[in-house]
């Protein structure tokens, strides 16, 4: 009986030594114990979060705000006097023109320019849906089809087809459309 004891005083010792991670079991040849299944509680890294649909709709808005700064940026300010020598810039890889050209295909060209849009509200809309969800998709996705003709009408502001006034329009079309999306995020955090 004494010794049913101990090995059993052991094995809950070892037991909570084990569980707790402060020291490894003895080595003892004569200590048994029966293993048990322990589950380990349940973690902020090991089980996966759902974002809230506000913070994936907030991403997706802030994707394509982020694409017309760095589009801004890549295009600078220089125009050139003539579409030959805009022509001959588009094969300068170095000339804002090339930059800024594979820069237009890359996010409208080569690729679906609504496709963060399609993927937010997908994901958005498995955790939620309400109107607000429906008019943010209308306004993110002109928002994306509306940066594609800023985009475009850069690449002939760039030799002169498009004047800067158009350019600028374009440019308010796509804040415009990004601030509406943004008032339908609010809507949904309400």
């Amino acid at each position: 009986m004494k010794k049913a004891l101990i090995y059993s005083v052991t094995g809950v010792i070892v037991f909570l030594v084990v569980f707790f991670g402060h020291a490894s079991p003895p080595e003892s040849s004569t200590v048994t114990t029966q293993s048990a299944s322990v589950r380990p509680t349940p973690t902020a890294t090991t089980v996966p979060m759902k974002q809230s649909p506000v913070s994936i709709l907030t991403a997706s808005t802030d994707h394509y705000a982020q694409l017309l700064v760095q589009g801004k940026a890549i295009l600078g300010t220089t125009q050139y006097s003539s579409a030959a020598q805009g022509t001959s810039a588009l094969h300068d890889p170095n000339s804002p023109a090339s930059k800024f050209s594979a820069f237009h295909n890359a996010n409208c060209v080569t690729s679906d320019p609504g496709a963060n849009a399609m993927d937010a509200y997908r994901q958005a809309s498995d955790v939620s849906s309400s109107a607000a969800l429906d008019l943010w998709s209308e306004h993110t996705n002109n928002a994306a089809s509306d940066f594609c003709l800023w985009a475009q009408d850069t690449v002939d502001w760039e030799i002169g087809k498009v004047s800067s006034t158009q350019l600028h329009a374009d440019e308010q079309k796509v804040t415009a459309d990004l601030a509406k999306a943004r008032i339908d995020i609010q809507s949904l955090s309400k």
